[in-house]
């Protein structure tokens, strides 16, 4: 009973005049437990707003825990300072791209001796690098990175970051309509969000794509919630230079037969196939796979540590121990499982079960993609604050609303991020927060509306 009482929209906040009010309390002035009557005008504890107070209350702690983790940030940046200007952040990677092609050596983008070489040009004070940090990505995104190339590297990283923040603030301005409980709430929590996230600021220093991709899936996410679902699929083409981050994603769609948004993907794709060809020869695009599966394969030396993922293939290498064709074959299967209860719980295309449906499908797909480090864990942010609006305003209750804030609270726990990255060496134990994250909105799709279960 005390939901319908709450939910009911002529019930005014304690201290204010309501009829509703004057009879419940009346109601509890002549049912009094063990026959004592209360004194007249006795308002009783448990018609107090507890949204009122929830908020009144949560809103400093939720602040000061904000605050907390940017401070942890500011600081991070500030003691990594040298070694960013020095030219250890993946950033290098993007700029020796683009150093290939303002050079016209496009043909020789892939060849680790050629990347190698540039990278001693500009950041030949890193000393723990033998061998050229690779540029394993699509040979049409190092385009992007040409005319940054032409500044020097210092200013091109600076260009780089204002541009990913920039795309931050964009993001945020995007969402905001689709968040008016949380603005309600705190108009920039979004935004605060987004900076005490460990992996955007992670993605920041970085210098990496990550917060682009996220623009991306945020621009799809607007695309498919207004019907415009081909702009959504050009949207997933274009954010192809992480395709094992909207592969998984793209196939939920075509399950769902969203033809629209695939034929999206589709055209872009090709076109961008076209750029590629452009770039480094239909030989040189032909050779790019084996180029990352041999990066795959080769592991260490080429920075690509398994139990440092965050995803299946993470949990595979480093809990249950498995490596080769046998752990192949159990994250192929996971994943393929998971896609597809994913693609069967995400029924409804408007509304709450659609941002419910949308937001477990991307996590799946974080989930299940192949290769995928603490930056790339940037667009659970999307997510996260589209179901934060859904728990604010009152959307998600019981089990899964328990499950969704403590996972999110887990995953905003910079500290933790430090001691499985730097310190345990296993990341891949994140996995589990996702996890649980993934298992509160799959609940939430699976349950009614609060209204009904206050029927």
């Amino acid at each position: 009973m005390l939901l319908k009482f709450e939910s009911n929209s002529k019930i005014k906040r304690v201290g204010q005049e309501c009829p509703t009010h004057t009879y419940l309390t009346k109601r509890v002035v002549e049912k009094q437990p063990g026959g004592r009557v209360a004194p007249p005008g006795y308002t009783p504890p448990m018609f107090l707003a507890p949204r009122a107070l929830d908020r009144s209350s949560l809103r400093p702690l939720l602040v000061t825990f904000l605050a907390a983790m940017m401070v942890l940030h500011a600081w991070m940046c500030f003691r990594l300072r040298q070694e960013i200007a020095t030219g250890y952040p993946d950033f290098t990677i993007f700029y020796t791209a683009g150093k290939c092609i303002l050079r016209g050596d496009g043909r020789q983008l892939y060849d680790l001796k050629t990347q190698f070489a540039i990278q001693r040009e500009f950041a030949s004070a890193v000393k723990q690098r033998e061998d050229a940090l690779p540029f394993n990505h699509p040979p049409f995104e190092a385009l992007l990175f040409a005319p940054l190339a032409g500044l020097p590297y210092g200013e091109a990283y600076l260009v780089w970051a204002v541009f990913n923040i920039a795309l931050i603030l964009g993001l945020w301005t995007l969402l905001r309509p689709r968040l008016p409980s949380l603005h309600a709430f705190l108009p920039t929590l979004p935004l605060l969000a987004m900076f005490a996230f460990f992996p955007v600021v992670i993605a920041l220093l970085q210098g990496q794509d990550s917060i682009l991709l996220l623009f991306l899936y945020g621009l799809a996410f607007s695309a498919l919630a207004t019907g415009r679902n081909f702009v959504a699929g050009v949207c997933l083409g274009l954010a192809l230079f992480k395709f094992q981050l909207v592969l998984p994603f793209v196939l939920v769609l075509l399950v769902r037969r969203q033809w629209r948004a695939v034929a999206g993907f589709v055209v872009t794709a090709f076109g961008l196939l076209m750029v590629s060809a452009a770039v480094v020869g239909w030989n040189g695009v032909l050779a790019y796979p084996g180029f990352v599966l041999r990066l795959s394969r080769s592991g260490a030396q080429a920075g690509i540590d398994p139990r440092a993922m965050p995803n299946l293939r993470g949990l595979v290498a480093g809990a249950l121990q498995l490596a080769g064709p046998p752990a192949t074959v159990v994250i192929i299967a996971l994943s393929m499982a998971l896609l597809a209860l994913a693609a069967h719980w995400w029924r409804e295309q408007a509304g709450r079960q659609f941002v419910l449906g949308f937001s477990l499908c991307l996590t799946v797909t974080i989930i299940a993609s192949y290769h995928l480090l603490t930056h790339d864990l940037s667009l659970l942010i999307l997510p996260i604050l589209l179901l934060a609006e859904l728990l604010v305003s009152g959307e998600i209750v019981g089990l899964s609303r328990r499950i969704l804030v403590a996972s999110i609270a887990v995953l905003f726990l910079t500290p933790l991020y430090a001691v499985l990255q730097f310190w345990l060496r296993e990341m891949n134990l994140m996995v589990f927060a996702v996890a649980m994250f993934a298992a509160g909105t799959a609940i939430a799709l699976s349950s009614k509306r609060v209204g009904e279960h206050a029927a």
